[in-house]
């Protein structure tokens, strides 16, 4: 009987060992150099870069880098004039986690939300990395009177890559039990091979912390199973129908966005300009920078 008892405890034990180990982890980061909002899903972290009172673009960081992904092309933009506001997703960098589903109508609605706290009305560009390429082309399907035009870096929601969660994105409950124990170790030995880049040359570091905030981890799973469970070509098409100017900029080499969502775009929007980056990988928009930058100046410059 004794046996029994001490096996149930084993088990009850291992069964909550992730969940407790995610309780244990720290808060959100601390502001880095912008300001906390309070937005009606939760505080939001955000920082303006460049002059006052230049053109305005908000850029949209992806699914696990923060907004200090941004760092090399925001200071860039600054220099050709332009004024970048840059966030945190809830669950990521110095932002809240959320309280509901990661789905795209939550991603609207938290941008629709900061866009209002910043007044930022009409004539918007959005810049969208990985994830927050969805996130944009979502917004901008859901809201085009306010969209000057959408710019797409390493795009998701064209293609849907393989990941290594399907698992636990398939099956709540004891997915989330699955992810939890094992997406912490595999997450930190891929940090390894992050390196350092003069353009963001703390983003390893940045990146490691996350792992160590409350929600990061929840916020990646709620996210596979919400805005990244299925490409968006609705809203694609609806930005076609619109007329609403798309840029994408493609990675030659990346291994987690084919290039083989150029073409699908081509199907699903032929307006759209597509450009691809010789050999950058997924992180382009640290890695390859100046050459982004390159064609983000003459991107801006058209009407």
């Amino acid at each position: 009987m004794i046996w029994w008892l001490i096996a149930a405890l084993v088990v009850a034990g291992i069964a909550a060992l992730p969940f407790w180990l995610e309780s244990r982890r720290g808060p959100p980061d601390a502001p880095r150099g912008g300001e906390i909002l309070d937005l009606p899903q939760g505080d939001t972290y955000r920082e303006w870069h460049g002059p006052s009172r230049g053109a305005r673009v908000v850029a949209i960081h992806g699914l696990t880098t923060p907004s200090p992904v941004w760092g090399a092309l925001a200071a860039g933009l600054g220099r050709l004039g332009y004024r970048t506001l840059t966030y945190d997703h809830l669950g990521r960098g110095a932002s809240d986690n959320p309280a509901e589903p990661q789905d795209a109508d939550h991603y609207v609605r938290h941008l629709h939300d900061l866009l209002g706290a910043e007044g930022l009305v009409e004539d918007v560009t959005l810049i969208g990395y990985s994830m927050g390429a969805s996130v944009a082309v979502a917004y901008a399907a859901a809201h085009p009177e306010r969209i000057k035009r959408v710019i797409l870096l390493a795009p998701a929601g064209i293609v849907t890559p393989r990941i290594n969660s399907s698992f636990a994105v398939r099956w709540r409950g004891i997915g989330d039990w699955y992810y939890l124990a094992t997406e912490p170790a595999r997450f930190r030995a891929e940090l390894r091979h992050v390196g350092r880049t003069p353009a963001v040359p703390d983003l390893p570091a940045v990146m490691a912390a996350q792992t160590r905030r409350r929600g990061f981890f929840p916020s990646i799973l709620a996210s596979r199973r919400g805005i990244l469970s299925g490409p968006r070509e609705a809203e694609h098409r609806k930005l076609a129908k619109d007329g609403v100017p798309l840029v994408a900029i493609w990675a030659a080499q990346d291994e987690v966005i084919p290039l083989s969502g150029l073409g699908r775009l081509a199907e699903w929007n032929r307006a759209a300009k597509q450009e691809v980056v010789a050999g950058a990988g997924h992180g382009l928009p640290y890695t390859h920078s100046d050459e982004v930058l390159a064609l983000l100046s003459g991107i801006l410059q058209e009407p």
